[in-house]
């Protein structure tokens, strides 16, 4: 089974790493500033995901070159957005500093810009370990909320995605190995505005927060996922049947304990 993205005309950008850096949906071909290696045998979805070695490889696309609608581009005023992605730090390659942060995905630079999706090292055990943090500019600095209640360890596998709109926001981690999923909600102190700074993976820029990682199956939406549509991608049902049934099987369920609550 694999998702299918093609009947929903929010999702904007989809990367597969199939031994390319294209987009599956629409225009937002990637480059890469230095080195990048499709690997085979870990993966999450096909045949292929990318990995990356955090030492000046940054994937990146520049803002004027992203589609229209590509959730923060310069000129957006439909300031909402949804990614979703498969990742897992490449212990072999990680040499990663307690207290500093790294980032997966970004639209943003240390210098301005909108919003971040990065881990911090937070200490070792067994290796270093972290959390996932969601950032955004405030339009002086980088600010900050992270996911505490899941530990990032390397050489594991975990889907994370992150929502986002008007201030509110969702990080929700799904933890291969624990078979678990975690989530935190909130708002942003400040309003995330779009910005001229370009679209990266693994990094702010060629020498800004490098994280060593193998990466699969990166979805971008300018809308907001709900839990279960954000589930269905990890389980490669989003768009088929099977994700139909499951979502009119929640709703039923919904609606039953309405009704078993109703004073009949």
């Amino acid at each position: 089974m694999a998702n299918d993205f093609s009947g929903d005309a929010n999702c904007v950008a989809l990367w597969r790493f199939e031994n390319d850096l294209l987009d599956s949906t629409g225009g937002n071909d990637l480059t890469v500033e230095d080195s990048s290696y499709f690997e085979s045998t870990l993966i999450k979805e096909g045949s292929y995901s990318n990995r990356y070695y955090g030492w000046q490889e940054v994937t990146a696309i520049a803002d004027a070159s992203l589609d229209a609608g590509f959730p923060f581009k310069d000129g957006d005023t439909n300031l909402k957005m949804s990614v979703c992605f498969w990742a897992r730090i490449w212990g072999a390659g990680a040499s990663l500093s307690v207290g500093s942060h790294y980032y997966y995905v970004s639209k943003m630079s240390s210098a301005g810009g909108s919003w971040a999706i990065g881990y911090e090292c937070t200490g070792y055990d067994a290796g270093e370990i972290g959390q996932i943090n969601f950032y955004w500019w405030d339009g002086e600095a980088i600010q900050s909320v992270n996911l505490t209640t899941v530990t990032i360890r390397e050489d594991q596998w975990y889907h994370i995605s992150v929502t986002y709109d008007d201030q509110s926001y969702r990080i929700r981690v799904y933890d291969v190995t624990a078979d678990a999923v975690y989530e935190t909600t909130g708002m942003t102190a400040d309003p995330i505005a779009a910005s001229t700074t370009g679209f990266s993976l693994t990094g702010l820029t060629a020498d800004e927060g490098l994280l060593a990682c193998y990466m699969d199956e990166l979805v971008v939406f300018k809308d907001v996922l709900t839990a279960d549509e954000i589930d269905s991608i990890r389980k490669a049902s989003f768009g088929s049947e099977a994700e139909e049934e499951e979502q009119t099987t929640s709703a039923a369920s919904e609606f039953t304990t309405i009704l078993l609550g109703c004073p009949f």
